[in-house]
């Protein structure tokens, strides 16, 4: 690598994960010390936020250079013009933390290509890639599973047989596979339910939780799918964000090979080693989080009722796991049906440990998920909703 500051190319920083690592890459008191960062975003309203946001860190700021680069989506010759310039971006880079999207094989093959061109300039060409956990959820149904396995990152059997069919699947074997080639350094952290208030220049708020309590203003009290009771893990976004700083600063480190080890591995082999799950053991029944949610919103007066009820699981198609009959056509009921119920991986069970964290980069998260915490999420999610003028839509007239 080269001896000048690293360069770390950031993609997804006006996200909620993705935010929260801008701001701990600014702001945190972590052995990387000096780095240049490099967002990349779709257009010039978010590198205006993303300035605007920056500018008022001040004397937060430890030493870290930021600069914006504006990559629209879309565009050139057939619609390749975003993956051709992150190419390019990543080419030079000693680290790219891609926080954007667990989806997209395109965007994808164009960052490993231009980090392994960037090795060659002298570059580290590094790779942190967001997956997520719904890889290795249940179906759904809203209700315990209780024969559904728990999954230890340290258990080479369990993260090598998740099912290729998974959600965001092919994208971790993609980068499996060059890791696992000694074509890049790099990691995959694998995030559960994450729960807490953002800090980044934009989205500030997860995904489950906020859709729990959208759908509790907009039925007039808190709901769960089924019985409510299947189950997920949690992290907090800080904890999250400081993880993916440890492996950062682990895989810039003068000390590293900068090499994965070669291996003759097929499937699933090929990413173990590169593989966290970001995750505290506790298991949070959605009947609960339900609970909560409603008692709180209740209280505020924004809903009617401070009991949780049940709505039946929309159909969906058990053999494809992820693919619902939801996102197909919908009539008038069926769109009815998506403003009242909750979304999917709020239906589904997760379970794992994150044991490799902690071994090999002293990783312990500091956050844990319960009812103080919850009530304070919530609350926070009425005012953002408040401050931006969206909170009286989210309620039915």
């Amino acid at each position: 690598m080269s001896s000048s500051i690293p360069k770390i190319v950031l993609f997804g920083g006006t996200g909620f994960v993705g935010g929260q690592v801008l701001y701990t890459l600014l702001t945190g008191d972590f052995s990387l010390g000096e780095a240049e960062i490099v967002v990349i975003t779709s257009s010039e309203s978010k590198h205006r936020q993303i300035d605007s946001w920056a500018s008022k860190l001040g004397s937060k700021l430890q030493g870290r250079s930021l600069s914006v680069i504006v990559a629209q989506r879309g565009g050139g010759k057939d619609g390749n013009a975003w993956y051709e310039a992150s190419e390019k971006i990543s080419s030079d880079a000693d680290l790219v933390l891609q926080a954007a999207t667990s989806d997209d094989l395109k965007l994808t093959k164009a960052i490993n290509k231009g980090l392994i061109s960037a090795q060659k300039s002298g570059k580290r060409g590094a790779l942190i890639h967001l997956s997520g956990t719904q890889l290795i959820e249940t179906l759904a149904g809203g209700n315990a599973e209780p024969k559904a396995r728990q999954y230890d990152d340290s258990d080479r059997d369990a993260i090598v047989n998740i099912s290729d069919e998974a959600a965001h699947r092919h994208i971790d074997l993609e980068i499996g596979h060059v890791i696992a080639r000694g074509e890049l350094p790099g990691a995959i952290v694998c995030p559960t339910l994450v729960w807490g208030q953002g800090q980044g220049p934009d989205l500030r708020v997860s995904t489950q939780i906020p859709d729990l309590v959208k759908k509790a203003l907009y039925n007039g009290h808190a709901v769960h799918v089924g019985a409510g009771t299947n189950s997920w893990t949690s992290v907090h976004v800080s904890d999250v964000s400081s993880l993916i700083l440890l492996l950062s600063a682990s895989l810039l480190s003068p000390t590293s090979s900068g090499k994965a080890s070669k291996q003759k591995v097929a499937g699933g082999e090929q990413l173990f080693e590169s593989f966290y799950f970001a995750s505290t053991p506790k298991l949070h029944l959605f009947k609960d989080l339900a609970s909560v949610i409603g008692k709180t919103l209740h209280a505020q007066g924004l809903i009617s009722s401070s009991q949780p009820t049940s709505l039946p699981c929309p159909a969906h198609n058990p053999n494809e796991k992820g693919v619902r009959i939801e996102d197909a056509a919908r009539s008038a009921a069926d769109e009815e049906q998506d403003k009242r119920t909750p979304i999917w991986p709020t239906r589904t069970n997760v379970d794992c440990i994150a044991s490799r964290a902690e071994r090999e980069v002293s990783w312990k998260p500091t956050k844990h998920l319960d009812e103080e915490g919850l009530v304070a999420d919530v609350k926070f999610y009425v005012e953002q909703w408040r401050a931006d003028g969206t909170l009286k839509q989210l309620q039915r007239a």
